[in-house]
């Protein structure tokens, strides 16, 4: 079994429960993110009792956690370098989101490859549902390392065989499949700059 089985495929794959953190990282790593769904508020696990949240409160929070050497690297060694620190500056590494994109196999035009690129669209879906863009970017990751290394030897049996070797590529942008996520990505920004100003007040 291959080591990055569980990139690849979706049998390992369990989806985060409703009113759960997710984790990302370790303690020990260099960033944590700590990703909350919140359905309830005003919880008292002692008490068992909480407030049900209609959908329109529904929400997620997200936080990161940063170690010392990331902060470090970061330029922020006292609370004057925090007052001064452009928050904005924290998206493109810890609060970029993403949207999933699908191949449209139907315009494949050799069969049998139309029925490998469709299995392989399936399971993109099932992981981008079990897994979210975290994962579904490591799938592709993962698929993309394994095809470079096999890619040479599977032309050579293919020209040995008189068979023509095809080449479909899927239209790839900066982050791979993924398409920023602009709402969101826009409303990040405004946070992270309404948080440097009231640092700085």
């Amino acid at each position: 079994m291959p080591a990055d089985y569980a990139r690849l495929f979706t049998s390992g794959d369990q989806m985060p429960y409703v009113d759960a953190t997710v984790y990302f990282g370790s303690e020990k790593s260099a960033c944590l993110w700590r990703i909350m769904d919140k359905v309830v508020d005003q919880q008292n696990r002692q008490t068992g009792t909480s407030k049900a949240l209609d959908d329109h409160e529904k929400r997620a929070r997200i936080e990161v956690s940063l170690g010392v050497a990331e902060i470090r690297r970061l330029s922020i060694t006292s609370l004057d370098d925090l007052r001064r620190f452009r928050f904005t500056n924290l998206q493109k590494e810890f609060f970029a989101f993403y949207l999933p994109t699908f191949a449209a196999t139907d315009a494949v035009p050799v069969l049998n490859y139309r029925a490998v690129k469709e299995m392989r669209s399936q399971e993109r879906v099932r992981k981008f549902l079990k897994a979210g863009v975290v994962g579904l970017q490591a799938m592709d990751h993962a698929w993309e390392t394994r095809r470079a290394s096999n890619r040479a030897d599977i032309a050579k049996v293919l020209r040995s065989r008189g068979q023509p070797v095809a080449r479909f590529k899927a239209g790839k942008g900066k982050h791979g499949t993924l398409l920023a996520y602009r709402e969101l990505n826009k409303r990040v920004e405004t946070a992270l700059r309404h948080l440097a100003e009231g640092v700085g007040s």
